[in-house]
């Protein structure tokens, strides 16, 4: 099941960032996550009333955290696929996104 999970994972973020990419061309950055980001927080909302659960009060402010870096990583992301070519941008960012959480302890 874990690999099935996985599996959907790659695929939905792949296609996510094909997609807001190639929006984003179009569009700026800020105008695609303006529709983007809170479809994203709608469906993330619903997953997690669906895993149930409460939220532990520590967290917060880590989640708050995670959220301002996570808005701002897109907005930088997106500017980048509007700027470069897909090809360069989208492995040289899957990359460092890959290997600074696994080498900063």
């Amino acid at each position: 099941m874990v690999i099935v999970f996985a599996l959907a994972a790659a695929v939905l973020y792949g296609s996510a960032d094909f997609l807001g990419g190639a929006a984003s061309r179009r569009l700026r950055a800020a105008s695609v996550l303006t529709v983007s980001a809170p479809v994203g927080a709608a469906v993330l909302l619903v997953a997690a009333l669906l895993a149930g659960g409460s939220p532990a009060a520590a967290g917060v402010p880590w989640a708050a955290a995670s959220g301002a870096c996570g808005g701002v990583g897109l907005i930088v992301f997106y500017a980048g696929l509007a700027a470069g070519p897909m090809r360069v941008v989208a492995p040289v960012s899957a990359l460092v996104s890959t290997v600074l959480p696994a080498t900063v302890p």
